[in-house]
């Protein structure tokens, strides 16, 4: 009987202490639960700290970005507006300055007209006087005998009719004729002429006649 007794009391020990072990590795996982749900807590409260820090930091980008935005737009329009005034100015002044120079131009060729006639009264006398004196230098020259300038290279059938008609029907007095004096007489035929080869070779051949 009394070894029944302490089996029993061994027992309900050994119940005692697997109750106490139990409630204890249950205080274990609660605390452990306990430290877990405070860490994640710290940490969700540092990111929310460093997201928030964060958006402030893009709000006072964009503010400020926005203000130095607004005010470039603004130094912007401002200047635009300044060039088109200075351009409406310029434009005012330039269309003031044409009708100035029309009205002057036309003025002046009113008051030309009278001008013009007289100087083509005296200019057709000038020609006619010269004609003359070509003429008469030309009759002058007829005891000279004419030669063919043709023969010089360059001088055709037209040029020879101009200078003939000038009074310079040889070759001597090609040779001896003064270049530029020349050269108007061929009028706008000079830009294309060799008038100095001309005279070279109306010297050679004046000079091979006398020899």
């Amino acid at each position: 009987m009394g070894s029944l007794t302490r089996d029993i009391g061994r027992l309900a020990e050994d119940i005692r202490r697997g109750r106490e072990q139990r409630q204890q590795g249950a205080r274990h996982l609660r605390a452990d639960e306990a430290a877990r749900k405070q860490s994640a807590f710290e940490a969700a409260q540092q990111r929310t700290v460093v997201v928030e820090r964060r958006r402030n930091e893009v709000r006072s980008s964009l503010e400020s970005s926005r203000a130095k935005l607004e005010t470039e737009t603004s130094q912007l329009r401002d200047n635009l507006r300044s060039f088109a005034d200075g351009l409406k100015s310029e434009v005012s002044a330039f269309r003031t300055e044409v009708q100035q120079d029309l009205q002057g131009a036309r003025a002046a060729w009113h008051g030309s007209t009278g001008a013009t006639v007289v100087r083509d009264g005296a200019s057709k006398s000038a020609k006619s006087a010269k004609s003359a004196t070509d003429a008469s230098d030309a009759a002058g020259d007829k005891n000279t005998a004419a030669d063919d300038l043709t023969s010089i290279s360059g001088i055709g059938p037209g040029i020879q009719e101009r200078l003939n008609n000038a009074g310079i029907l040889s070759f001597v007095q090609l040779a001896t004729k003064p270049v530029d004096e020349i050269r108007d007489v061929l009028g706008e035929l000079n830009r294309l002429a060799h008038v100095e080869d001309w005279v070279l070779e109306a010297k050679s051949r004046v000079s091979g006649s006398k020899t």
